[in-house]
């Protein structure tokens, strides 16, 4: 990797735009990518290098710890998550939901808003709050409030935050607007509770909600606050997820529509399906929150009109975020320019102007308003969504129709107008959203249902189990902020009055969507070493720097190391980390969501102990148990410099056992999950990293861990393949299709039991062995064998079916093996599919599973490039001799 530059890099992932390295901006800093050191354990350069093993001991090691390995990826338990329906109420503009925060519940109707995270409200006592006509909400009187210690990552995750750790442990939160409006307040832990349309109640405990106590702007004294519904950590829908499968819709009712209320769906009851259904990808970007689609055109009956982006786009794919709290629909302008020129060319009425001059395609109406507008339809890829004078056209005045879409100078948002008698349905774990023209909900099922996000196991309702209680799904209500269903409502206000209020509000709400400045996100490379195995990755831990080495693992997620002071630790040659020497690190809070994200935590706040404690197992039995903690860890790069990455979620073990070995310390998590080394630095390094892995017994070059710049693949003999959305987002799932031998193809056929219906093979860097279903396996092993004239033996510890005996130099004439993937035929030689397990036996490096999965493992993956684009959702393969990188 001698190309790239020598400069020393260091930079902090939350707030990029405020740290400087020696007089250059940090954005400037990281140009150019970084890498780090991955070092296979059983290298010389290891510390779990043992001179004493020959490398076939080694290697049949390692294939021991890839059976165990398995046990991990695939559990035998899963759980069927499913959920209940309930109503909104519609009208002109944004729309809101009634709920209620704490116990007892206090009730409370906020914004419901698809582009926003957090859930704030007013609270008392308030420094300076807008007025509200009904009572505050007072934590003090709420015995499931906990605030969120400012030392939390929940505390990091919301985009401006305070901590005056010096009085006040707690953390503070700032949330603004597009139209200078905001919220400040204490962040904190409370129980929500919605109530559902079967009548039911839904309560969700310890979600992150903001409680203000300095707000204002344009807020109605009638409303209390925001529930986000954006795709961001803290939004509710991302808080419930798992309980309702990631899925949520709604169907909004037509304007002035006061006899129908519109639903917000959860779960089961989210799902849109049938004929005249179509879906589009929501497309990834660098804010989480908003859900960005790609529109290609708009036809004007007949007439296409292409939609034509520019350099300026803030996503190279999305252009329009879809929008439940923005009226009208906003395009650019040269767009906008034609399609309004082709509406009015087929409309044959008076034009006159807007009584506010917001609209500028207005027309004197007709009788009963019945505008005879040409049909329009909607591109989005892979989806036409046909949109009637319904949802183009809208009365300002008793007689003034206007065209209900507005130009806007970068940028678009398809607003609730458009969506209007759509049931529309958003699945975060597809990365969809759907539309399905309807007009009324009357087929949803009116069961009574209650759960809880975290604790599924452990509630009831009415004597039945939680997991029963949330088949059929649930819905709440959407209650429109001019209804008269709406706390806002005002009576003296004419429909047009109210509408008009609703286009200023979404003028300004597109400056909260399209803010002005984009931070350019690039990053530093440095290296790894490799042998047979897992890989390790040299690092340091918190201030003063302690030097670690742990095993760089695609398929877990937490960073964790062997701690001091060790109540029982496996025996570690090298020091135990001490967190009283770093004045860095800082203990995570029991009450924290991050705490709530670890799969086993648990809290002894009963004891005096504030802090959250951590579990992780593994397949092979081995465990880590500790603290959780944020620290700054430091990565050592290729170029000789440092990468500092402060405020690191680390697993501080105090309790570990198992196969662990004495010379190293614990686990590097580059998993997909919340708390990996990946997603901690994210958008740092634009979500990329890949690695090249060289080949087993090269002890002279070193395998490189890449990220951000240096981490993209590309040129010639790349193919690439989707990561296929799974139920534990750690692992990284690709779709095997077949594998071919020589010219013979062998088709993958899975069945219903597997545990994803698309996805069947993980892609991990710290199993050895690749390994397939028995059925499949037996197919492959019986074609290779027939291409290939050599004398069949035993494996030496029978851990490897098909054996032969190594011809002069071990170069077997092994036929070409090609893994295809969807997309991507990976191609595999002797390097990576034979392995000498012995000075004479040389065995396939493949195994059979008693399962349909398969798991695609680093000898495979051998002198490839292969890199991970966790926004694009794709893994690229490159052929690549890893010993020149």
């Amino acid at each position: 990797m001698a190309t790239y530059p020598n400069i020393l890099f260091v930079f902090l992932p939350l707030t990029l735009s405020t740290v400087c390295f020696y007089g250059i901006p940090l954005t400037e800093a990281l140009k150019g990518g970084f890498s780090v050191q991955l070092i296979h354990r059983d290298s010389p350069k290891s510390p779990f290098y043992n001179p004493t093993e020959t490398p076939f001991q080694q290697l049949n090691n390692a294939f021991h710890r890839s059976f165990n390995r398995v046990n991990y990826f695939y559990r035998k338990s899963k759980v069927s998550q499913k959920t209940p329906q309930s109503v909104i109420t519609s009208n002109q503009g944004e729309y809101l939901v009634q709920y209620s925060i704490g116990t007892p519940p206090f009730e409370v109707m906020g914004i419901a808003d698809t582009g926003s995270d957090l859930i704030w409200l007013q609270c008392k006592p308030c420094d300076q709050c807008y007025n509200q006509t009904n009572p505050l909400f007072d934590p003090s009187k709420s015995v499931t409030y906990e605030p969120v210690s400012c030392y939390s990552r929940v505390c990091q995750s919301v985009g401006q935050t305070y901590c005056y750790s010096d009085s006040v442990p707690n953390c503070e939160y700032t949330a603004s607007y597009g139209d200078g409006s905001h919220s400040q307040g204490n962040l904190a832990f409370d129980t929500l509770t919605l109530g559902s349309t079967t009548g039911s109640s839904v309560a969700f405990p310890k979600i992150p909600i903001g409680c203000g106590v300095n707000n204002a702007g344009t807020f109605d004294s009638k409303g209390s606050g925001i529930v986000g519904l954006g795709g961001g950590v803290v939004s509710l829908t991302s808080q419930i997820g798992p309980s309702i499968d990631f899925k949520f819709s709604y169907c909004l009712v037509p304007l002035f529509e006061s006899e129908g209320t519109s639903k917000l769906n959860f779960g089961e009851n989210a799902v849109v399906a049938g004929s005249g259904t179509v879906s589009t990808p929501i497309i990834p970007s660098s804010i989480d929150t908003f859900y960005y689609l790609k529109l290609e055109g708009m036809s004007v009956g007949s007439k296409r009109i292409e939609f034509v982006g520019d350099s300026t786009s803030n996503d190279a794919e999305g252009n329009i975020i879809i929008d439940s709290g923005t009226t009208l629909t906003f395009l650019p302008e040269k767009i906008y320019a034609k399609l309004e020129s082709e509406v009015a060319a087929q409309i044959s009425l008076e034009r006159v102007n807007s009584t506010a001059e917001i609209l500028s395609l207005c027309y004197k109406s007709p009788a009963n308003n019945a505008i005879q507008a040409p049909l329009i339809t909607v591109h989005f890829t892979g989806a036409d969504v046909g949109l009637n004078s319904l949802n183009t056209f809208v009365s300002v005045s008793d007689d003034v129709t206007c065209f209900a879409f507005a130009p806007v100078a970068s940028g678009s948002l398809f607003g609730n107008l458009a969506q209007m008698n759509h049931l529309v349905g958003y699945d975060l774990l597809k990365k969809t959203v759907t539309f399905d023209s309807t007009h009324n909900m009357a087929t949803y099922s009116n069961n009574l249902f209650v759960f809880s996000t975290l604790t599924l196991s452990t509630i009831c309702f009415c004597g039945i189990p939680l997991t029963e209680a949330l088949k059929g799904g649930f819905s709440v209500q959407l209650i429109h902020r001019d209804s008269p269903k709406s706390p806002f409502y005002n009576p003296a206000e004419t429909p047009f009055q109210q509408l008009n209020n609703a286009f200023h509000r979404s003028f300004n709400r597109a400056n909260h969507f399209y803010p002005k400045s984009k931070v350019s996100q690039e990053t530093p490379q440095s290296v790894i070493t490799s042998n047979h195995g897992e890989y390790l990755v040299k690092y340091s831990i918190g201030t003063p720097p302690f030097e670690v080495m742990g095993i760089a693992d695609t398929g877990s997620d937490l960073v964790w190391t062997q701690c001091k002071p060790c109540e029982q630790c496996y025996n570690q040659t090298n020091p135990l980390f001490d967190p009283s020497k770093s004045v860095t690190y800082e203990p995570v809070s029991c009450y924290s969501s991050l705490c709530l994200s670890v799969r086993q935590s648990n809290c002894h706040s009963d004891t005096g102990d504030p802090n959250c404690e951590y579990t992780v197992s593994y397949g092979d039995g081995s465990h880590s148990r500790g603290n959780l903690a944020f620290e700054t860890l430091t990565l050592g790069s290729t170029t000789g410099s440092s990468v500092a990455i402060p405020k690191i979620p680390i697993g501080c073990g105090v309790n570990n056992a198992g196969e662990f070995d004495s010379k190293g310390s614990g686990i590097v998590g580059l998993g997909g999950g919340a708390l990996s080394l990946i997603t901690q630095l994210g958008s740092a390094i634009d979500y990329k990293f890949s690695y090249c892995l060289v080949p087993l017994f090269e002890s002279k070059s070193t395998s490189k861990l890449n990220f951000g710049e240096n981490a993209v693949v590309a040129g010639p003999g790349t193919v690439s393949t989707p990561i296929i959305p799974g139920i534990v987002n750690t692992f990284y799932l690709l779709k095997l299709e077949g594998m071919s031998v020589g010219p013979k193809r062998i088709e993958f056929v899975g069945d219903s039991t597997s545990n994803d219906a698309v996805g069947n093979t993980i892609i991990d860097s710290g199993t050895t062995l690749t390994f397939l279903p028995k059925y499949f396996y037996r197919k492959l092993e019986s074609e290779v064998a027939a291409q290939i004239n050599l004398e069949r033996v035993k494996s030496p510890d029978q851990s490897l079916s098909l054996c032969y005996k190594s011809p002069p130099n071990n170069a077997i004439q092994a036929p070409l093996i090609t893994a295809h993937f969807t997309g991507a035929d990976v191609v595999l030689n002797s390097l990576n599919t034979f392995v000498g397990v012995s000075d004479n036996v040389t065995c396939f490096a493949f195994a059979s599973l008693e399962t349909e999965y398969s798991i695609f493992g680093n000898i495979a993956q051998t002198n490839h490039l292969v890199g991970y684009d966790l926004l694009k959702k794709i893994v690229s393969f490159k052929p690549t001799d890893c010993s020149k990188m």
